[in-house]
């Protein structure tokens, strides 16, 4: 049912992967303001989105190993 259950390299990889996704969805977007009126491409725009990828991705992590290390004390 689930397609991690069944493609293994999307289970271990998926934050790898969310990361890489929203990396390329904030560099078209950027691309995609190049074309609308009064909106500029900044370069520092794209780097927000990744740090904020990125950002998310460690509290992800810090929380996932933190419930696993209670969960395995319980």
């Amino acid at each position: 049912m689930y397609f991690q259950d069944t493609f293994s390299l999307l289970k271990r990889w998926s934050l790898f992967f969310a990361f890489i996704f929203t990396c390329i969805f904030g560099y078209l977007d950027e691309v995609h303001q190049l074309f609308v009126p009064g909106r500029s491409y900044e370069y520092f725009d794209m780097l927000a989105d990744a740090t904020g990828a990125l950002l998310c991705i460690v509290i992800i992590t810090f929380i996932k190993r933190r419930m696993d290390r209670k969960a395995l004390t319980s």
